[in-house]
């Protein structure tokens, strides 16, 4: 049985105990992120280590190599592989439901993923012998240490100029030619098992195809940059509250409240990143209908972010923080 046969069986098995699994964000992210993985990890190791430079090819295995390269080989060309194929497989999703792409987390991962694989087996270790005084306490203080330096990794990566770039979302039939590039191309390489040894034609096209990918993340904004000189209205999905935004012919914007703060703040990652993928840098006027948390609450990134002309608040008194 192949990866993609089991990857599929259990796709099929899942939607069909729930066809509304299809939907939901983390079941695509899911699946998504495993058939990445599944097809294009292999192929891109192969294109950063041709075979004979790669120590974990099995004709290499009794050869002798320095231990640099192999180091190389297995604690960072093959983690980027990972991360790279992952990135390439999630970027269209990433963008159609959060309207921006992170570059930086393709070197980032490289400190993230081990502190949460850290994490992660310091909380199954520290809940399957949390009674034993001694080993509870060490497994406990090494999660510990691990989510904090991962929360400060995050924070500080998250102050860089170039973490996150705003883009319009692709429409679903350039999503699907993203798709059908990026996997159609893998799927002209050739091999077994994990090891394809690419010919030169096959890497040519691996190469061709992920630029491809490139070129039409990055491409279409351009393409499909909405008209100007309408009357523009949006209503975006804030979860418990409202956030409206209207661009008017002559270019001026309205953004009418901006969600809630919490679980997450709305501002920053829904209404913030939406008007920038739209290419709007100012709010000419922001709206305030009543002092409900879940209308204003993210208001104050906006504000903080975004020059405003002019900010209208409605009469009512409320008991809100925000």
């Amino acid at each position: 049985v192949t990866p993609v046969a089991s990857l599929a069986t259990a796709a099929w098995l899942t939607l069909l105990a729930a066809p509304r699994n299809v939907m939901r964000l983390e079941w695509q992210l899911s699946y998504a992120c495993v058939l990445s993985i599944v097809l294009l990890a292999p192929p891109l190791y192969e294109l950063f280590v041709p075979s004979r430079h790669d120590s974990l090819h099995p004709r290499n295995q009794d050869r002798p190599m320095p231990r640099w390269r192999r180091w190389l080989n297995l604690y960072l060309l093959l983690p980027l592989a990972v991360i790279a194929s992952v990135q390439f497989g999630l970027a269209p999703l990433q963008l159609y439901y959060f309207l921006r792409l992170n570059p930086a987390s393709f070197l980032s991962n490289l400190i993230a993923v081990p502190l949460s694989m850290v994490a992660t087996m310091g909380a199954m270790l520290t809940a399957l012998l949390g009674k034993v005084a001694l080993l509870g306490a060490l497994f406990g203080h090494a999660t510990d240490w691990s989510l904090q330096a991962l929360l400060l990794t995050v924070e500080r990566l998250d102050r860089l100029p170039l973490i996150a770039v705003n883009l319009t979302p692709m429409p679903l039939w350039l999503m699907g030619l993203y798709y059908l590039l990026l996997f159609g191309g893998v799927g002209l390489v050739t091999g077994r098992d994990r090891f394809l040894r690419l010919d030169l034609r096959q890497r040519f096209s691996l190469a061709f195809s992920v630029a491809g990918c490139l070129a039409l993340l990055f491409w279409s904004p351009l393409l499909f940059a909405r008209e100007t000189g309408r009357l523009d209205f949006y209503m975006l999905d804030v979860g418990q509250g409202d956030s409206l935004v209207a661009r008017f012919p002559n270019g001026r914007v309205m953004v009418i409240d901006g969600g809630p703060p919490a679980p997450f703040d709305r501002g920053r990652w829904t209404v913030g990143p939406f008007l920038q993928s739209l290419g709007i840098r100012r709010i000419d006027c922001l709206v305030a209908t009543h002092a409900h948390t879940d209308h204003i609450g993210g208001l104050s990134y906006l504000i903080e972010s975004f020059p405003v002309g002019v900010v209208v608040a409605g009469s009512d008194i409320s008991e809100s923080s925000v």
